[in-house]
This record gives C-alpha cells, structure tokens and sequence, in this order.
C-alpha cells in the first residue's frame, strides 16, 4: 500500500521472512490508532525493490501490521522524488535517471479503515 500519511516505509516481519530481508535490531517504538504502543520488531535496510520500470535500494521499520503487508510511506516518495496522481491512478517517480509512471490498483472494500501510526525512535 502506498500511504501518503506514513512518515516512513512498513513491511511486516512475517514478510521480511517470506522476502528473505535481512532485518536487524530495532529501538523505537510503533503506535497505532486506539492501540497501545509497540516496540518495532527491527529495520531492514537497503532492501533492493523494483515498482515497474524503477530499481533501488529502501529501508524499512519492521512493524507489527493487521491490514497490510507492507506500506510505502513519505520516506520513498521523497527519497525518488515521486507523486500519487488519483486523477491517474498512478505513482509518478521522477528520479533523475529513472523516471517512471507506476499504474495503482485501488482495491474496493466494503470496510471503512483509519490509519495512523505514530513512530518514535528510542
């Protein structure tokens, strides 16, 4: 999911694992709405993605997550320069040597859902 409102980008531990991320020790801590606040599970760093067309290396914080597996926050937008367009339906990456246009898919569902997580470094 890619959240306009996360400061940093998410990935769950279970899909660390499944991915094969190295992830290392944690410090800071991971609050959600109406939930108490949870340590985070670790980082994973330099994680190398590909969205369409562009390649690069991420970092992630290692959170516990019910509705998603993985969430791409402001960090990578601002880290490759990109923009949502919803008038597109798409993601618009202008780094310098590897722009693209990333079509979305938006999921219908019958459930409402707010998000809001709060991190703090330790």
């Amino acid at each position: 999911m890619v959240d306009t409102g996360a400061t940093h980008n998410f990935v769950t531990m279970e899909e660390a694992k499944r991915l094969g991320l190295k992830v290392v020790g944690g410090g800071g801590w991971l609050k959600s709405v109406n939930t108490n606040a949870k340590p985070l599970q670790g980082a994973a760093r330099q994680v190398e993605m590909c969205l369409g067309s562009w390649r690069g290396l991420v970092d992630f914080s290692v959170a516990p997550m019910d509705d998603f597996k993985v969430v791409i926050g402001l960090d990578f937008l601002r880290q490759v320069n990109a923009f949502v367009s919803p008038y597109s339906n798409a993601v618009h990456i202008m780094e310098r040597g590897a722009s693209c246009v990333v079509p979305m898919s938006v999921g219908a569902s019958s459930a409402k859902t707010l998000a809001s997580m709060q991190l703090s470094a330790m």
